[in-house]
């Protein structure tokens, strides 16, 4: 029985969350009383926010500057100064040049990060138009035939291979900006209330458990880990990855 007589058309909202060891710690201590949680890649994530399926998200970064309206929580997240440990490229250790180029499927912003690092030549020298194709991140990495490959969550986290050496792109990318990169945001889509979702994610990341201790991976955004941010959605852009100067609202 409640006091409030407008409870009962209230719904629970619905929070989409990564299913890999590095995101579901944020949704750790969300129960079903308070909201639904679904666990999906990061690519069926955003198809889930922008058809309005979810509330909302811990979802690629990159899609914050891709569509309007959204609201991304300022202070928590998914980041890493340095190296990330789950998110890896790996390169065939015989190839002088990177002519093709295998994307893990359930990615948005790290394939826009591999995308940027390519044209620096960040892992040997690369064909400026590599063939570039989306691949199942769940067939073994010796069976493939790419030049390079990357591989993101649990699956770059436990790759290994004779065949090929490993890029964490993390580490690429603070050697070259000397900033941190920041993977993963809350994205609230823009026709709900923003705050009281904000609010229980926030109180869910306060309770996480600490991320696992194997990977470089950090919750508590800060500005240097925004500044980063930034600093991503300009290569982006520049690349027509995203679209320039469109910024999420920070809340």
């Amino acid at each position: 029985m409640t006091d409030d007589p407008d409870s009962s058309d209230r719904r629970r909202p619905t929070i989409g969350c990564v299913p890999f060891g590095v995101g579901r710690p944020l949704v750790h201590a969300i129960h079903d009383d308070d909201a639904d949680v679904v666990l999906a890649p990061p690519r069926k994530l955003v198809a889930m926010l922008r058809e309005g399926s979810l509330d909302a998200a811990l979802v690629s970064s990159i899609e914050g500057f891709r569509q309007p309206g959204y609201r991304a929580l300022n202070d928590l997240g998914i980041w890493a100064d340095g190296r990330v440990g789950s998110v890896r490229a790996f390169r065939r250790k015989n190839c002088a040049r990177i002519d093709t180029v295998g994307l893990d499927d359930g990615s948005e912003t790290s394939v826009a990060l591999t995308r940027i690092l390519l044209r620096r030549d960040a892992f040997g020298p690369a064909r400026a138009d590599a063939a570039i194709d989306r691949i199942d991140p769940q067939e073994p990495l010796d069976a493939r035939s790419e030049d390079l490959v990357l591989l993101i969550g649990d699956a770059g986290q436990t790759a290994q291979s004779d065949h090929y050496a490993p890029f964490d792109l993390g580490e690429l990318w603070t050697e070259w900006t000397g900033l941190p990169f920041t993977f993963a945001l809350w994205l609230i889509r823009p026709d709900v209330d923003a705050r009281p979702i904000a609010d229980l994610l926030r109180r869910a990341g306060r309770a996480a458990p600490e991320p696992p201790s194997d990977t470089g991976v950090r919750y508590d955004l800060g500005p240097s880990a925004l500044e980063g941010l930034q600093r991503f959605a300009l290569e982006a852009a520049r690349l027509d990855l995203c679209e320039a100067g469109l910024r999420p609202e920070l809340i």
